[in-house]
């Protein structure tokens, strides 16, 4: 069974887009993304997922592009969400979960090796520990480190993974942002 990895940082914190963008991209250390989706309201709605109702009403873009782009894109209601391709930040993260981290606790999981940021009101849950499903609010903009497969150990392996010296780091520079940051870690089949 494959499943994807998602370890991330939230803020219910409003920042103005430009201002938020070129942080993030700063903090990561990337330049560009590879592609994005804008919603056309909050994206991934509680609601609509609860009722099996099809929240899918995202329009997808491709890239690469530029945050110029990407703010371009971004209007009041909407929520966008975008890869940030080639962020300097994903290859270490990459490096630093396989030296710190066991064989034991990853097993042959792969670190997450995806950066992806939303900006704009969005739903963040997961099905995955609970068949009710876990909702962590709506916040107005995330950061989410994403990798494919399952650790052997799926609840000391985000714990492992938060504390080491380059999550860690990030966490600090995003706190800058939003001393009150959030972080939670889920996984999707």
């Amino acid at each position: 069974m494959s499943i994807q990895g998602y370890y991330r940082f939230y803020s219910f914190k409003e920042i103005a887009p430009r201002l938020l963008v070129q942080s993030l991209l700063d903090i990561c250390r990337g330049s560009q993304f590879l592609l994005g989706f804008r919603g056309s309201g909050p994206c991934g709605d509680w609601q609509k997922v609860k009722n099996l109702e099809d929240d899918n009403d995202s329009v997808p873009l491709s890239g690469p592009f530029g945050p110029e782009e990407f703010i371009r894109h971004m209007t009041l209601d909407t929520c966008m969400t975008a890869d940030l391709y080639e962020a300097k930040l994903s290859y270490a993260i990459h490096e630093s979960a396989h030296s710190t981290i066991s064989r034991e606790i990853f097993g042959d999981a792969s670190p997450p090796s995806g950066v992806w940021i939303s900006i704009g009101w969005h739903d963040m849950f997961s099905f995955a520990t609970c068949e009710d499903g876990e909702y962590f609010g709506r916040p107005y903009w995330s950061l989410s480190l994403e990798g494919y497969s399952t650790p052997n150990d799926c609840v000391e392996y985000p714990k492992r993974l938060f504390g080491t010296p380059v999550v860690m780091e990030l966490e600090r520079k995003l706190k800058l942002l939003d001393p009150e940051l959030k972080r939670c870690y889920h996984y999707s089949v």
